[in-house]
């Protein structure tokens, strides 16, 4: 297995572990560019985890941009985000 696809395999597990997602959780996942990072504020039943708290995750290097993950719900789907 490639170096990065462990590298993002433990990533996914440390952002479980931290937002306390049940293990049969499958959340739509959305990737916010710049700009953009208003939609997570509209999800309900909000859990935000920051990067920094996430063994092997990238920081946030980008001025405003607030680093974070967020889990949540948007017209009973999950979301993460």
């Amino acid at each position: 297995m490639p170096a990065w696809t462990e590298l993002a395999l433990a990533c996914a597990r440390a952002a479980r572990a931290a937002l306390r997602l049940p293990s049969d959780a499958s959340p739509v996942a959305v990737v916010l560019g710049s700009g953009l990072g208003a939609f997570a504020e509209r999800l309900a039943s909000q859990t935000a985890v920051p990067f920094e708290s996430l063994p092997g995750f990238p920081a946030t290097t980008v001025p405003g941009h607030r680093g974070r993950l967020v889990f949540g719900d948007l017209g009973g789907v999950p979301v993460l985000a």
